[in-house]
């Protein structure tokens, strides 16, 4: 009777057994914590043997269990929601810890997990999610580098059919040229970072979104 934590011999256990003797407030209260039996079953065979078995706790801890589950507004299947209640019935007859108790703390750790798997899930849609610090400054700077090339060569582009009627080559058109060359080797030397980037990680990695 040592090895399962109940503080007596087996021979005085059986002295209890026969009701030779009778049995000490804390080894009884022992013996019910290590066999999961209730007081008043245990002293005076009163009620049912078990805390989980009495109806009455059954349907606390189902109330316990569906009052979390409306009041954080989940949709649970009605399986799911079977395990938790048995789930929490075996913890508060073991534990004697009030249902509501348990339940509350249940529901609470599976928000915090529903939570962190949509965060897992929204950041791993992101085209840099899985790299390092060093490759994602290079994937962040190559692409700023990529879009305000595209913006320059887009602008100069504009400005080269604006003034393609002229008949003589003027100052703002060769800014126009020189902002359309500019912006496209900053596209290209974008493009050749991110392609260096997709080799050596395998991974989607566009200039624009």
């Amino acid at each position: 009777m040592i090895s399962c934590g109940v503080p007596f011999a087996s021979a005085t256990y059986k002295y209890y057994e026969r009701e030779k003797r009778e049995l000490p407030a804390l080894p009884s209260l022992k013996i019910c914590e290590a066999f999961d039996v209730n007081l008043g079953w245990l002293l005076a065979g009163r009620g049912q043997m078990r805390r989980s078995d009495a109806p009455e706790f059954a349907e606390a801890c189902s109330l316990a269990v569906l009052f979390e589950h409306q009041a954080r507004e989940l949709s649970l299947p009605i399986d799911k929601l079977s395990k938790i209640i048995g789930f929490v019935a075996q913890q508060a007859s073991q534990s004697n810890e009030a249902p509501t108790e348990l339940a509350k703390k249940y529901f609470e750790t599976l928000q915090r997990r529903i939570s962190r798997m949509k965060n897992i899930d929204r950041h791993s849609s992101f085209p840099d999610s899985g790299l390092d610090q060093c490759d994602h400054a290079i994937f962040t700077k190559a692409r700023e580098i990529g879009v305000c090339g595209a913006l320059f060569m887009f602008a100069g582009a504009i400005g080269l059919i604006a003034t393609s009627g002229q008949l003589t080559w003027d100052l703002a058109r060769s800014a126009y040229l020189v902002m359309f060359v500019f912006g496209g080797s900053g596209v290209m030397i974008a493009e050749v970072f991110l392609r260096i980037l997709r080799k050596h990680r395998h991974k989607h990695l566009p200039i624009f979104f």
